[in-house]
């Protein structure tokens, strides 16, 4: 693993397999939640230019979350389809 990736890579076996529960459909269900902050952070029409510090703080550990996530998902399918 690179190291600058270890800052990112800190979940336990324990953290990862409560991610990797359920599907896809499970996943995306749980996604559209989490995301509406979002869409509270960064008001229609609005320039990202415009979004406070504070509020591009927290839509950037949001991202960071999803992304974590959807690497530690990804692998869970992966490894499903290529241990066959």
């Amino acid at each position: 693993m690179r190291p600058d990736c270890q800052k990112y890579d800190t979940l336990t076996d324990e953290q990862i397999a409560a991610i990797c529960q359920g599907n896809p459909d499970d996943w995306a269900a749980v996604n559209a939640v989490e995301m509406r902050e979002i869409y509270t952070l960064l008001p229609v029409h609005s320039e990202v230019t415009e979004v406070s510090k504070e509020n591009h703080a927290r839509m950037k550990e949001i991202a960071m979350q999803q992304a974590l996530r959807g690497g530690y998902r990804l692998a869970k399918v992966l490894n499903e389809i290529f241990s066959k």
